[in-house]
């Protein structure tokens, strides 16, 4: 019973967290996001993604806050995933493909339900293109990030 309650508010917390959450806007945006970047990275099997990405932070009012990355992509995959963080814990989110392997996403990476770094930081998180039995594994990093 201790359990489930303790589970259903940090549930409440981590929900309210997000839903307070809004975009930072500042005189210097190369603070808060950093320049889109467009690669195509491949295999020697032939499995590729065209991959257009930016990564942003939104900080919350409670003193918490996420890193996002904007992806705007096209593959020869069957699907996509891509590794996400929450407080400490890592889940792989599967991504959507169009009819045409076109995939428009706009993914929370990482989140920090009430302290935030004072600092300059690095996110990163890895792609994984899947086609047949073949696996595209991509690390990408963030520009220098701040709250």
């Amino acid at each position: 019973m201790k359990k489930s309650k303790l589970l259903l508010s940090l549930y409440a917390l981590i929900l309210t967290t997000s839903l307070s959450c809004k975009k930072n806007v500042s005189q210097n945006a190369s603070v808060y996001q950093c320049s889109p970047i467009s690669e195509v990275y491949s295999n020697n099997e032939g499995t590729f993604i065209d991959l257009n990405h930016q990564w942003y932070i939104k900080k919350c009012d409670n003193g918490g806050g996420s890193v996002f990355l904007k992806i705007d992509a096209i593959t020869n995959g069957d699907s996509v995933k891509i590794t996400t963080f929450g407080d400490g814990k890592l889940y792989d989110q599967k991504i959507k493909l169009d009819s045409e392997k076109k995939i428009i996403e706009d993914i929370e990476i990482s989140f920090t339900a009430t302290s935030i770094p004072n600092n300059f930081f690095k996110e990163n998180t890895t792609v994984y293109v899947f086609k047949n039995d073949n696996i595209l594994k991509i690390n990408i990093e963030s520009c220098d990030l701040k709250y």
